[in-house]
C-alpha cells in the first residue's frame, strides 16, 4: 500500500538495504577486490546497529548469526513488493487499487 500511496518513499526505502546492495556489488562486480570491504562494513555496520538496539532496549543478543539471512529475507520481500497488488492482512487477502485502497479478494 506504501508502493501505491508513496511510490517515490516506496523507492527511497530500499536505502534500509545496504548489506543486501552490498553483497550484490560483490557479486556484479565479480568479487573485485574493493567490494569485499564494502560487504564486510556494512555487515559490521549493521551488525553494531543490532547490538546497540538491543542493549538500549536491554534485550539480549540472541542469533546475531542470523542477522545477514534475515537482512537477504527482507531485501527480497521489498523487492517482491514491486511485482504484486496483493496484501495478506490477519489472514484476510486483499488487492490493493491505483489510490491505495483494499478490497477484499472473493475465495476461490
Amino acid at each position: 500500500t506504501i508502493r501505491t500511496i508513496d511510490p517515490i518513499g516506496h523507492i527511497g526505502s530500499a536505502l534500509i538495504h545496504p548489506l543486501a546492495f552490498a553483497l550484490l556489488t560483490v557479486v556484479f562486480s565479480g568479487g573485485t577486490v574493493w567490494a569485499w570491504p564494502l560487504a564486510l562494513a556494512a555487515l559490521l555496520a549493521r551488525l553494531a546497529l543490532k547490538m546497540q538496539s538491543d542493549h538500549a532496549l536491554r534485550q539480549p543478543h540472541h542469533d546475531l548469526w542470523l542477522l545477514p539471512f534475515w537482512d537477504i529475507v527482507s531485501f527480497l520481500i521489498f523487492v517482491a513488493s514491486f511485482f504484486s497488488t496483493r496484501v495478506i492482512w490477519r489472514g484476510f487477502s486483499f488487492t490493493v487499487d491505483g489510490n491505495g485502497l483494499l478490497s477484499p479478494v472473493q475465495d476461490e
